[in-house]
């Protein structure tokens, strides 16, 4: 049965409280983070049509677990992909300690592999009108394939094998996570941030950063790099830190300092195929089974309504939870509030096995 987390002022604290104090998690005493290596082939046999190259690519990834390493049998794996601007996000080293979400994450019992996507940080360089969020799901399971198999490398060795595995998207790689759910499966829990299939008049201000973007792509769009040779038809969806207040509410300047240079251009295929996609997810999200979590800030530019009604989209899920982390914006990870955050879905993934 679905699980309603959600409402107004101090009843939605009290809600969120509850979820926090729900399922103590076991406290790990060092962290074991080294980079993953996957090679993928950029090509599109989703259920959302689109244009990639067909193309072999490196993938980049880092694994940042408990250490020890646990049992992968015990404990599984979550698959972070990230939203515009890469996955910096997930892993924000150097700054607050909060602000690290897959190191605290791993001290807090659970292993985590965060990938960059192909066209974000060492990942492959495609033709940025050559990846959209159709390949991109293409690609994360094949990047599931092989958590399960073992087939890639960690710090230049044989990876570990996964039997159980959730997948977790912010933003729009929450729309990335739903194409691949829908259309290839292999995922045992699926949790969105930070988005919804259809954004109400409060979240109006998303839609100008990503219609400038489009506009942009249209006309060609950018190099993916000023300072070294790369490709194009690339792409900013946010200008940071200008637009900070579009993405953060409740967040420290060293925080947001701190991203904006590791904040990347994006591919326009992705871009221009980001509407398309949430058409789609209409058609296909209710046929997704497994377990899943929403979560969104209550200062989102998703509001809490467009969360909730995000969360009754699931119609296959006998088990899905929604949760408002107060005083929160769009970037759940890096804000003040980053610690309910990870508490919200650390109790949430023990109490499925993760």
């Amino acid at each position: 049965m679905g699980k309603r987390l959600v409402a107004a002022g101090s009843a939605a604290t009290a809600l969120v409280a509850a979820l926090v104090v729900a399922v103590p998690p076991a406290r790990a005493t060092a962290v074991f983070d080294q980079a993953a290596s996957f090679t993928v082939i950029n090509k599109n046999d989703s259920k959302f049509p689109c244009s990639s190259d067909g193309h072999t690519y490196h993938l980049a990834g880092r694994l940042i677990a408990p250490s020890p390493p646990q049992s992968p049998t015990a404990r599984g794996v979550t698959l972070y992909v990230h939203g515009s601007g890469g996955s910096a996000p997930w892993h924000l080293q150097g700054v607050a300690d909060y602000a690290d979400y897959a190191t605290q994450m791993a001290l807090a019992g659970h292993t985590s592999m965060i990938v960059d996507l192909l066209g974000y940080g060492a990942s492959g360089l495609p033709d940025g009108n050559q990846t959209c969020f159709g390949s991109d799901a293409d690609v994360l399971s094949q990047v599931i394939a092989d958590l399960r198999s073992g087939s890639y490398t960690v710090g230049g060795r044989p990876g570990p094998t996964f039997a159980h595995i959730a997948l977790a998207g912010h933003s729009a790689g929450g729309l990335r996570v739903q194409v691949e759910a829908y259309s290839f499966g292999g995922v045992d829990a699926l949790l969105i941030m930070g988005i919804a299939d259809q954004i109400s008049n409060a979240g109006i201000a998303v839609t100008v950063p990503y219609a400038r973007a489009t506009e942009q792509c249209l006309s060609g769009g950018q190099s993916k790099y000023d300072t070294k040779p790369s490709p194009g038809g690339y792409a900013y969806v946010f200008h940071l830190p200008q637009e900070s207040d579009t993405v953060f509410f409740n967040a420290e300047d060293t925080v947001i300092n701190a991203l904006a240079p590791r904040y990347e251009r994006d591919p326009c295929g992705d871009i221009n195929s980001s509407g398309e996609a949430w058409v789609n997810d209409e058609a296909y999200v209710p046929t997704i089974t497994v377990p899943v979590l929403v979560v969104c800030g209550d200062h989102d530019v998703e509001s809490p309504q467009d969360c909730f009604d995000q969360l009754t989209r699931y119609m296959g899920s006998r088990d899905k939870s929604l949760a408002i982390i107060p005083d929160s914006g769009h970037m759940v990870q890096l804000q003040r509030t980053a610690p309910t955050f990870r508490q919200v879905v650390s109790n949430w993934l023990t109490a499925r096995g993760f």
